[in-house]
């Protein structure tokens, strides 16, 4: 240890004392310690709170096309479920046709066999008892039918067009845009009035898929007629109608795409999804 002494002189008596200068003083380091921070620790929330920011954008992105995705197949249920009901109707219509067609033929064949049969017992004059006269019409009846029955299973005529479409049925089919648009328009009024989309579609005997194909020809010339110059006229030796119809859809920009929805929207067009895709 390196000190110095100095003399002091009080009451002339001479006190050295020593002052040491090198010597550093002690403290604790532990107080530094427990008063400086560490930089990690700072780090730590922010590193921490990345990993969940980006979870969560995961998260949210996956969502939101679950929600797209229910949306879709939630509309998609919808159509096929209006397609079952028309399938079904007209299922149901074709059955009882059927049977009104196949009770006809069966009321309508044994009336003349039976006529021809009181002629003759009433021309003979033998059957003067009215049992006998009676057991001879049920025999000669029996016998009409029969032989009827036996003729249709040879010739495979009658039984057999009864289980055949009917005429009722037959739908007819369009050639032109004009045709196009006239049975849109009668399929709307019916709509309108009967608030079901099967319905009048079993109304007017058509195909649902039929109309959503040529659905766009008749939004373009009642939406936005000025368009038709861009498209050109139909002309039924360069193009089918169904190409026609893409065609048109095709012309069909944002604008007048969001005055189709709001008129369908409102009921005052068929509320049909297309059946193309641009």
């Amino acid at each position: 240890m390196n000190s110095r002494r100095r003399p002091v002189k009080k009451d002339s008596e001479a006190l050295e004392i020593s002052i040491p200068f090198d010597e550093t003083p002690h403290l604790d380091p532990q107080i530094f310690y427990s008063l400086s921070p560490s930089r990690g620790n700072f780090e730590e929330p922010s590193e921490a709170a990345s990993p969940t920011a980006a979870l969560m954008n995961g998260v949210r992105a996956q969502l939101h096309l679950a929600l797209e995705r229910n949306s879709w197949l939630q509309k998609r249920i919808e159509d096929l479920e209006e397609e079952r009901d028309f399938l079904r109707c007209q299922l149901d219509k074709f059955i009882s046709s059927a049977r009104l067609d196949a009770d006809d033929h069966c009321r309508g064949k044994p009336g003349p066999r039976r006529a021809e049969g009181d002629g003759r017992g009433g021309t003979g004059g033998e059957a003067s008892d009215p049992e006998s006269a009676a057991s001879s019409l049920s025999g000669a009846s029996e016998e009409g039918s029969t032989v009827e029955r036996k003729r249709q299973k040879q010739k495979g005529g009658p039984g057999r067009r009864r289980f055949g479409k009917p005429k009722a049925r037959e739908r007819q089919r369009v050639k032109d845009a004009d045709g196009v648009l006239c049975r849109y328009k009668k399929i709307l009024g019916t709509f309108q009035k009967l608030k079901s989309m099967s319905r009048a579609f079993e109304h007017h005997r058509v195909d649902r898929n039929t109309v959503a194909l040529t659905t766009p020809i008749a939004e373009l010339l009642i939406v936005a007629p000025e368009k038709l110059a861009e498209v050109g006229e139909f002309d039924p030796s360069k193009e089918r109608l169904l190409e026609y119809s893409r065609r048109c859809f095709l012309a069909l920009d944002e604008e007048t795409l969001k005055k189709v929805q709001a008129l369908k929207k409102s009921k005052l067009l068929l509320p049909i999804t297309y059946r193309f895709k641009r």
